[in-house]
């Protein structure tokens, strides 16, 4: 047995033993590798409720058992080539590389099979489907050496130079994986489960470093754990012990460093800016503060962008001692999204603030009026990473399914 299948089949579970060898007459698919074909043919919905309708807990046992199924199939086609060649036969292995190529695409379904689920169950079923999404990776991290040059010239066989041969190669495999670790970091985001998520975003970020992705997604996270605990910034010195203040000041700078990093890539250099923005504010740096949001609020910004800068800069204002044109930019948000409850709520609070307790009422009477179900306040979604997960989610499908 190669080293390669030996990690595979062990799956990375602090198993003593190998999976056994499962037996040479050919066996119907079992249930849940109906499940994993299901969801590589395209019927992703079905098969992905129906894995989220179990406990993660339940598939780990199914999964091994598949894994070895396909991944001594792709052992022992390797070997069949391996010997014919050694006795002058010459072959084109098609054979191997496709069973190679099924123990691949396999290994990413089941990732991606787990990871959807994780994000339609409660938080204690996503850690459970996710080690199992984990494991996967794990193993296919081993079957992934299979893909390098050197290890085919070791054989003297080369890998097919028609690009339409559908192969995964080494650098599909790569991009799916970043992906799928974006996608994941997401759905720690969305549900706000910060336990693990540093540790997760640092491992991604040691194979992909400095990728802009992950640096966005580790300032999100430094700048929500930076607050978690703080009910008013603007009363943190006066409330806070000073070393609680410190600390909570040291994650905003790592943020900030965070954010810088990913405002390298066009498509979240927006997104970057708006929240260095933000933490500049926070840090009391109003003219780099400035000079992070006043273009986002311009008026080539989609209205989504151009309301949360203007949010953040009437709080600018705010601690710039300027209440009136504070005042200003609240209703210029207000006026992007007439729904939106954040606005309202500042505009009555620096009402309150100048003595005007009728103004005050006004504006809060008039956030109670709307509709409950025709709210929409962009400012809602500022705690997790704008990235768009659906997206993200049937990009991957098309990647390793194709």
């Amino acid at each position: 047995m190669t080293p390669v299948l030996l990690v595979a089949l062990l799956a990375l579970q602090d198993q003593t033993n190998v999976l056994p060898r499962p037996p040479k007459a050919p066996e119907p698919p079992s249930a849940y590798e109906q499940l994993v074909t299901q969801y590589q043919k395209g019927d992703y919905d079905v098969a992905v409720a129906e894995v989220a309708g179990h406990s993660g807990n339940a598939f780990v046992l199914p999964f091994d058992l598949a894994l070895a199924k396909v991944a001594y199939r792709a052992q022992d086609e390797k070997l069949r080539q391996v010997q014919r060649r050694g006795i002058g036969i010459t072959v084109v292995p098609k054979d191997w590389y496709q069973a190679h190529d099924d123990l691949v695409r396999f290994l990413l379904a089941a990732m991606m099979l787990h990871t959807e689920a994780s994000l339609q169950t409660s938080v204690g079923e996503m850690h459970a489907q996710l080690f199992v999404a984990r494991t996967a990776e794990k193993a296919l991290s081993n079957a992934e050496r299979e893909l390098e040059p050197h290890t085919w010239n070791k054989v003297k066989f080369e890998m097919p130079k028609d690009p339409q041969s559908g192969y995964l190669t080494k650098e599909d495999v790569d991009r799916a994986r970043h992906d799928w670790v974006v996608l994941q970091t997401l759905g720690y985001h969305a549900r706000s489960v910060m336990s693990g998520l540093g540790e997760f975003i640092a491992s991604g970020l040691y194979r992909y470093r400095r990728d802009p992705a992950l640096e966005l997604c580790l300032g999100v996270y430094y700048e929500r754990l930076a607050r978690f605990t703080v009910v008013d910034e603007s009363l943190a010195p006066d409330i806070y012990p000073w070393d609680f203040v410190q600390a909570s000041r040291r994650k905003l700078e790592q943020a900030l460093l965070a954010y810088e990093a990913a405002a390298g890539a066009p498509d979240l250099a927006a997104e970057a800016h708006l929240r260095m923005g933000r933490i500049r504010a926070g840090l009391s740096d109003l003219k780099h503060a400035r000079q992070e949001l006043e273009p986002l609020a311009a008026s080539g910004q989609p209205p989504f962008m151009r309301y949360l800068a203007l949010l953040l800069l009437g709080k600018v204002e705010e601690l710039d001692k300027k209440p009136d044109a504070a005042v200003a930019k609240y209703r210029d948000a207000l006026a992007l999204f007439p729904t939106s409850q954040s606005p309202f709520v500042a505009l009555s609070r620096l009402a309150d603030e100048r003595g005007d307790v009728a103004g005050a009422r006004d504006w809060l009477e008039r956030s109670f009026a709307l509709s409950t179900s025709r709210r929409v306040d962009p400012w809602w979604l500022y705690n997790a990473p704008f990235m768009d997960t659906k997206t993200l989610v049937v990009s991957l499908r098309r990647q390793i399914t194709k």
